[in-house]
């Protein structure tokens, strides 16, 4: 009897763990499905994953600064209201000089986190909170490049102290400018002219004095006509405004930026001759001045000979035009000028193979004032 009793309990013990397991794998199985929902709906975040602003920068003259050439539509510094053209000072209340130095401050913060930013905007300061985005999910901070022009390169610096560019459409999505067509300012040089008077990367130059401005040569050459330590007003447009700013040109010092307007081994030459101050920088001035006043009856060439004309004292001075083409021969009558550096000297003294500039009010056939340049 207590045999049977045995097997009984014993068959009642096994039947119970049976049915344990059975639940226990049902509810593990059950537990499993659940966690697996759970991950899916909300995956482990990235730690520590590098902050990012979403715009690009390049420096901003001698003020200090960065200016912001590009901004991530949609990105941080878009959403917290910052925009092309603005000026970045600071960064978590530290102040930003270098693209490097702002990326890094950036860097140093997370995706999410909160950050003061302080800029201007024209003539206002402003402050904004950005919330940082991932550094994955877009640009963080660049040195922005200069943009290029299907038209042309960018031009040099010249008297006013900036770069310029004719926009386009790429020059106008790059620069997020409101015309599509003009001269735009790509680059301000520290302590020139323009950065003194405010100028700004982004501007762009509708007149010089009375001078309606419309491409690059026109500017180029309204700064040359510009009469030395006189004041000039130039309007430019900034954004969707217009404004007016005065300032005064000195002479022109180098031949930087007036690729379109005289020819290479013309600017050589007299870079040389300014480099070495055989011709005067106010002198360079006048010479520029003339040449763009009167750049239809200008001829420049080499001397080929000079000869004494049929009725003295005038002379013949044939030459090989720098532009190629038959030889020209052009009249010096006794009230010619003929310079060479500072020096007023005689037709006759003009060398073979010497390189000149030659003036007229005729086109060509007689000259008012050859420019010597010696050399062969």
């Amino acid at each position: 009897m207590s045999r049977r009793l045995l097997l009984i309990v014993g068959g009642a013990c096994a039947l119970l763990l049976l049915v344990t397991g059975i639940m226990a794998v049902v509810l593990v199985s059950g537990g499993s499905d659940s966690g697996d929902s759970a991950a899916d709906a909300a995956p482990t975040p990235v730690a520590n994953s590098k902050g990012a602003i979403g715009l690009t920068v390049t420096f901003f003259g001698t003020a200090g600064g960065l200016r912001v050439t590009t901004v991530a539509p949609g990105g941080p510094a878009a959403e917290a209201g910052i925009h092309v053209g603005d000026v970045v000072r600071s960064f978590d209340g530290t102040v930003v000089r270098t693209p490097e130095q702002l990326r890094r401050a950036v860097e140093a913060h997370n995706a999410g986190d909160k950050v003061p930013v302080t800029y201007e905007r024209g003539d206002k300061e402003l402050r904004a909170e950005v919330k940082l985005g991932a550094a994955g999910d877009g640009a963080g901070v660049e040195d922005a490049p200069l943009p290029q022009s299907s038209s042309g390169p960018v031009q040099s610096r010249g008297r006013l102290g900036v770069t310029i560019i004719q926009i386009d459409p790429q020059v106008q999505e790059r620069l997020q400018l409101r015309r599509d067509e003009g001269v735009a300012i790509t680059n301000v040089v520290p302590g020139s002219p323009a950065d003194k008077a405010g100028l700004h990367m982004g501007d762009i130059v509708l007149a010089v004095g009375r001078t309606n401005i419309t491409d690059v040569a026109g500017l180029q050459r309204a700064i040359l006509d510009v009469p030395i330590n006189e004041s000039v007003d130039l309007r430019i447009q900034r954004g969707a405004g217009e404004l007016t700013i005065t300032t005064t040109l000195p002479a022109q010092t180098n031949l930087e930026g007036l690729e379109n307007l005289i020819p290479p081994e013309l600017r050589e030459r007299l870079q040389a001759l300014l480099d070495s101050g055989t011709l005067p920088a106010n002198q360079l001035q006048q010479l520029l001045r003339l040449y763009q006043a009167r750049i239809e009856n200008v001829r420049v060439g080499r001397v080929k000979s000079v000869n004494p004309g049929f009725v003295p004292p005038t002379f013949v001075v044939t030459y090989a035009p720098y532009s190629g083409g038959a030889d020209v021969s052009t009249e010096l009558r006794g009230n010619t000028t003929v310079r060479r550096g500072r020096d007023v000297i005689q037709p006759a003294d003009l060398r073979p193979n010497e390189f000149i500039i030659v003036l007229s009010q005729d086109g060509g056939q007689s000259a008012f004032l050859v420019l010597a340049f010696g050399g062969n």
